[in-house]
């Protein structure tokens, strides 16, 4: 999500616009759009996790959930262009929402592919590998109460 964020208010700057009640709007649609992406793929990670190592899974999943991604993200800009290119009147409305979105999910969607995958194997190689050890382990039976325990 930050990426998108980030993105977007790139896209804004470069278009020379400021932000008005629609960008906003726009900024709800990309939490919904980034989180979605992110989800998509990292849903498929926790998944491989169970039958193969952290790395391979998170480029089995980059692999796997690349088209759907890109897909979606097609799908939002291709619906953008019409507003982003729009003369008539009341289409300085549209303008803004669709300078949002397309700078929030062109960014987000390549960042998905980039940073999410890099943060995940940051933040969890430690717990993955310490699950990996506890399952290694043989376990050991509790020791059995003895039979004699002196009273004080």
């Amino acid at each position: 999500m930050p990426f998108a964020v980030a993105g977007a208010y790139w896209m804004v700057f470069l278009a020379g616009k400021t932000l008005d009640i629609f960008g906003v709007l726009g900024f709800l649609l990309l939490i919904g759009l980034s989180a979605k992406n992110a989800i998509i793929y990292l849903e498929f990670v926790v998944e491989k996790i169970q039958e193969m190592p952290l790395r391979e899974a998170l480029i089995e999943a980059s692999r796997l959930r690349f088209r759907p991604i890109v897909m979606t993200t097609l799908t939002v800009l291709i619906i953008s262009v019409p507003l982003l290119l729009s003369q008539g009147s009341g289409s300085e409305f549209g303008k803004s929402l669709s300078i949002v979105i397309v700078g929030g999910v062109s960014l987000s969607a390549i960042m998905t592919f980039y940073a999410v995958p890099a943060a995940f194997y940051l933040f969890e190689r430690g717990r993955i590998g310490r699950l990996a050890v506890r399952r290694d382990e043989p376990s050991v039976p509790a020791m059995a109460p003895s039979a004699h325990v002196p009273t004080v």
